[in-house]
């Protein structure tokens, strides 16, 4: 009897004016914030690959091993379609450089995320919270009432059945058509990215997309439990709609609004005492002074080039500066790095901390499913804050192996890390390097003079360890999605249960 008590529910439902024009409107949205989407990915795609290409372009370049910048270069999720996160907030490049904090990402192309850099997200997860959950009290903030109004609940109340059979007709029902209302763009898209991007399909993705799906059908299933619960505490359809309204506007536009004003008079103890070791270590870093003799303003550097052309000696003159340069590496790494060290580290402690802060509002708000959804969505997709710090943690991985390199293979502390020579002129044009070589005829002879004299190099690129992108694992989606799980599973079996003890008390007369 239920099921075909949840089958009339569906088609009474399609029989309503209002609810066709919801449906109509939810999946033009659907389509609009899809293709959006589509038209965003594809052009942080392109500028993934033009940032891949120019940092392999300049790799190849190098002159010597300081010119060497292996950027860490994140590529645009493909579940960022559907739930965009933290990502937007960011850019997706980090430059490894040798002696240089990596404390944030940044751009290397402006048309990166041009939509929602500046503005709030237009993803599906802002649809699914801010239209589909309108479009779901529409169709049930008078589902009870209404009957109740035009005295068809008495009369189905005469029929021998439960109270509570009659409640799960309605509530069922709703869930189950706008289950079908989502489900059905939602699958048609995924079918779109399959032969759009079939080849970034992996398994990460799959979980991902399935795990976000579960989720949605749990919000919808609130929302609903809300919806009908509206009807039934109001007696009337216009004081229903006023109260769904209300809801509606306090769990998408106040209850946000509310935590942002909290939230700015929160103690945040912990994070000022790691921001105040910061500024020090910072100001330290600033302020760090070399010796004279390791000061590399006050040695002759000679560089010339003109018209494509290039004769380039960044280290030339005599041993004595040869030897500060290496000097200066080894200063560098014993005195410098361990004050970047200590910066980073209290960097990614402070991160940490407002992390927490910030996520006081899982707390404040645990009962907004708005919330709910959107803080498990960016888990699963990889696009949290702690996703964010993850790929900085990486990048700096790939620095200290550089590093590490440079010290085993003794090119960090050689004459090679910054003195190399390339030339590509006519023999007619060395004057124009500035240097006296009257006696150098032909570019063997000078050849020879640079190697007598300061050497000759000519850098091999070495195997340098490179950014990996992390792949999203159910292993660990799972223990992060639990809380999120039994906060939404909660709030539905206390709402069924206060709908049940509501239901068996309201008068159908």
């Amino acid at each position: 009897m239920l099921k075909l008590f949840i089958i009339h529910e569906m088609k009474s439902l399609l029989k309503t004016r209002k609810v066709i024009w919801s449906l109509l409107l939810f999946l033009t949205l659907f389509s609009i914030f899809f293709y959006i989407r589509l038209d965003d990915f594809q052009k942080r795609m392109n500028n993934y690959i033009q940032d891949v290409e120019q940092t392999e372009k300049q790799l190849s370049e190098a002159t010597n091993y300081s010119f060497l910048n292996p950027r860490a270069i994140r590529k645009p999720k493909l579940f960022s379609i559907y739930h965009e996160g933290n990502t937007h907030t960011y850019g997706n490049v980090i430059n490894v450089e040798f002696f240089e904090p990596i404390l944030e990402s940044a751009l290397m192309n402006t048309e990166y995320n041009l939509y929602f850099k500046d503005y709030p997200q237009i993803d599906i997860t802002y649809l699914v919270t801010f239209f589909l959950s309108l479009f779901i009290l529409l169709i049930s903030y008078d589902c009870i009432n209404r009957e109740k109004a035009n005295g068809t609940l008495r009369i189905v109340m005469t029929w021998p059945f439960k109270r509570n059979l009659y409640l799960l007709k309605k509530l069922i029902g709703i869930f189950t058509f706008v289950s079908i209302v989502f489900s059905l763009p939602y699958f048609l898209s995924f079918i779109a990215l399959i032969i759009l991007y079939g080849s970034m399909i992996s398994s990460g993705f799959i979980t991902s997309y399935i795990v976000y799906w579960i989720m949605v059908l749990l919000y919808i299933m609130i929302i609903s439990c809300i919806g009908v619960l509206i009807s039934i505490l109001t007696h009337k359809p216009g004081k229903s709609l006023v109260l769904a309204l209300f809801l509606w506007t306090f769990f998408c536009i106040i209850n946000p609004v509310l935590w942002r004003f909290v939230h700015d008079y929160l103690p945040r103890k912990q994070a000022e005492k790691i921001h105040k070791e910061l500024d020090v270590v910072t100001g330290n870093l600033f302020s760090f002074n070399y010796p004279d003799s390791l000061n590399l303003n006050n040695m002759s550097h000679y560089n010339w080039n003109s018209n494509g052309k290039n004769a380039y000696v960044t280290v030339f003159g005599p041993s004595s500066t040869m030897k500060a340069h290496r000097e200066y590496n080894r200063f560098t790494m014993k005195n410098y790095m361990p004050l970047v060290y200590k910066r980073e580290e209290l960097y990614t402690l402070y991160d940490i901390a407002n992390k927490r802060y910030n996520e006081s509002s899982h707390y404040f708000m645990f009962f907004n499913p708005n919330e709910v959804l959107d803080n498990t969505a960016s888990i699963i997709g990889g696009s949290s804050q702690a996703d964010q710090n993850q790929f900085i943690e990486d990048a700096r991985s790939v620095r200290n192996s550089f590093l590490d390199q440079g010290v085993r293979d003794g090119w960090l502390y050689s004459n090679e890390f910054f003195a190399w020579y390339d030339a590509n002129v006519e023999a007619d044009d060395l004057p124009k390097l500035g240097l006296d070589l009257q006696s150098i005829t032909s570019w063997d002879q000078f050849y020879v003079f640079m190697e007598s004299k300061v050497g000759f190099y000519k850098m091999k690129v070495p195997q340098m360890k490179r950014y990996q992108q992390r792949e999203v694992h159910i292993s660990e989606i799972f223990p992060k999605i639990v809380p999120s799980l039994i906060i939404m599973i909660t709030l539905i079996c206390g709402l069924l249960y206060f709908l049940k003890i509501k239901f068996d008390a309201y008068d159908i007369r």
